[in-house]
């Protein structure tokens, strides 16, 4: 006699819990293999964060050299200048723009 209407709800059963197995299985390892992605690009990114942030320091210590070196410049002429000044006229000069403060305040 052929299989039973139990003996059939059983294979069904055991076939079905099988195809949930390999779905759950299936499942798991690409839920695996996004995160495995996920993760890789974050660290790409996260490098590349890294690498153009380091770019833009450079960038702004070289600025910042190069105007520091024209302040620098300006402020030796600056001082060429006064030390070039007779210090008589130089007194002269102190004393006139103390008497107009004076005044004015």
């Amino acid at each position: 006699m052929g299989e039973s209407i139990v003996e059939q709800v059983s294979r069904i059963e055991a076939e079905a819990d099988g195809i949930v197995r390999r779905a759950q299985q299936n499942a798991r390892e690409l839920s695996d293999s996004v995160a495995d992605e996920v993760a890789a690009f974050l660290q790409e990114r996260e490098e590349a964060f890294r690498q153009k942030v380091a770019a833009l320091r450079e960038q702004l210590r070289g600025q910042t050299d190069c105007q520091l070196a024209e302040v620098d410049k300006a402020a030796q002429e600056a001082m060429a200048r006064l030390e070039s000044l007779d210090p008589d006229t130089a007194a002269k000069a102190v004393n006139l723009v103390l008497e107009h403060l004076r005044r004015d305040g």
